[in-house]
């Protein structure tokens, strides 16, 4: 009995200390799932809401995304790799406050660049990679219309209108209040 009692008192202690470390674990599992995930690749399949899809229609985009996906993952990675850690981190920063203090997009990008001390030679490789990311762009718009009916290319050259009319500005989401 002296025995199961030791045993049983040794099990309860090894429990008691180890609860906390295992409730940490959960807790650092928990914040690590909660962060937003960006997709590995951004393919601009960008549709206004008043162009609707088929199945079939959507089939093919869907078909168009994963032939172009291997392509835009390709720039992004040549993008991230002209870029250091601590030059992003710094561009980053720069973006931010540039951003909140009203800048125009010239200025952000100028703000950004000399935060983080970009060369010569990194502006010279991101303008190209700029350019290629515009015509891969470019290519998959003129397949991506390609699947659209007569109808939808003109619902989607009406909504261009519009956004050029206004400046290409998004809408801002209003803010509810708790009253």
């Amino acid at each position: 009995m002296k025995k199961f009692t030791r045993v049983l008192l040794t099990l309860s202690m090894v429990a008691l200390l180890t609860s906390p470390l295992m409730a940490a674990d959960e807790k650092a599992e928990k914040k690590k799932g909660n962060k937003r995930k960006r997709p590995a690749v951004s393919i601009p399949t960008r549709l206004p809401k008043s162009v609707v899809l088929n199945e079939e229609q959507q089939a093919k985009v869907k078909a168009l995304q994963s032939e172009f996906a291997g392509k835009f993952t390709d720039i992004g990675t040549k993008s991230a790799g002209v870029y250091s850690p601590e030059q992003r981190k710094a561009r980053a920063k720069a973006f931010q406050e540039a951003r909140k203090s009203g800048k125009k997009r010239q200025e952000l990008a100028a703000a950004a660049d000399a935060a983080a001390k970009v060369t010569d030679e990194q502006k010279k490789q991101i303008t190209e990679i700029r350019k290629e990311q515009r015509k891969l762009t470019q290519e998959f718009q003129t397949k991506l219309r390609e699947i659209l009916t007569a109808e939808q290319k003109d619902q989607l050259k009406e909504a261009a209108k519009k956004r050029k009319a206004a400046g290409g500005k998004k809408k801002k989401k209003k803010k509810k209040t708790d009253k």
